[in-house]
């Protein structure tokens, strides 16, 4: 899963990276 490759490893990218995930449904 690309998703899975681009995990956050800073709290700072967590909210973009679970709106991203969001969008991607």
């Amino acid at each position: 899963n690309l998703l899975m490759k681009e995990v956050p490893s800073k709290p700072n990218n967590l909210l973009p990276f679970m709106l991203r995930l969001l969008n991607s449904w």
